[in-house]
């Protein structure tokens, strides 16, 4: 599964960087790790997902990110657009794992 949090808040993608649970692995845009001055306007970090990820871990930690700079954020799941509320990034997480192991 592939999440792609797109923002250009700092201090929401420094989070992303560290304390992701087992099976998920992280890519931020080599433009950011230059310590430039100048941020994009808009950043994508990709969160890539194993399928047997824990969902609750998963959710928390993410929620848990994204929360402090909702209004700065959007998040995709597999290309959908999810509202950033924690049961809704739960279902449609469950969602995609489901699919992803009936294929």
């Amino acid at each position: 599964m592939k999440i792609i949090v797109r923002t250009n808040h700092p201090m929401l993608i420094s989070g992303l960087r560290d304390g992701f649970p087992l099976g998920v692995k992280v890519n931020i845009p080599p433009v950011i790790e230059r310590r430039n001055i100048s941020i994009p306007d808009v950043l994508d970090v990709i969160v890539h997902v194993a399928s047997e990820v824990d969902i609750g871990l998963l959710t928390a930690w993410l929620f848990e990110k994204i929360k402090p700079c909702k209004n700065s954020a959007k998040l995709y799941i597999n290309r959908i657009e999810v509202t950033l509320e924690n049961g809704e990034i739960r279902r449609v997480i469950a969602e995609q794992i489901h699919q992803e192991t009936e294929n």
